[in-house]
């Protein structure tokens, strides 16, 4: 996964799922220090996207990348 790549929903049912697509902005590790024990550090990977849909830019999300990756596939590209 890298910026630049576009990725499709995987939920089916939904009446604009072809014309929708997801492009990956940047990925990042996020750090999640837990306040009780600040010698506790855990390393969230994170990923930023814009969804598209009929070109319309729709928002700018940021999800951990275990969520992205259950929510989403990668769009096979045609040339």
């Amino acid at each position: 996964m890298k910026a630049g790549d576009l990725y499709k929903p995987t939920r089916r049912g939904t009446s604009d799922g072809e014309s929708t697509v997801a492009q990956v902005m940047k990925t990042w590790n996020k750090r999640d220090i837990d306040p009780d024990c600040p010698m506790s550090v855990a390393i969230i990977p994170m990923v930023q996207f814009v969804v598209w849909s009929d070109g319309q830019k729709g928002g700018t999300f940021n999800f951990p990348r275990r969520r992205f990756t259950r929510q989403y596939t990668r769009a096979e590209v045609t040339q």
